[in-house]
């Protein structure tokens, strides 16, 4: 969360901010997830789609061949 004031001695648009908290990410539990793998390798995200996961897979193939 986010808690600010306006500086009045500071004409203009200033504004100081702090963050109070900082919640961590809520993962959905029931959610399916995929991943794409390689020989020797998998992808690091959590895919909602399974045809997002293969394109990931792809996009590392072709960094390596062309690496």
């Amino acid at each position: 969360m986010r808690f600010g004031v306006s500086v009045h001695p500071l004409h203009g648009p200033f504004y100081l901010s702090q963050t109070l908290w900082r919640s961590r990410r809520r993962r959905r539990p029931h959610a399916q997830t995929y991943h794409g793998t390689l020989p020797g390798w998998r992808c690091p995200h959590d895919h909602r789609r399974e045809d997002t996961a293969l394109e990931c897979a792809r996009r590392e193939r072709n960094r390596r061949a062309a690496g």
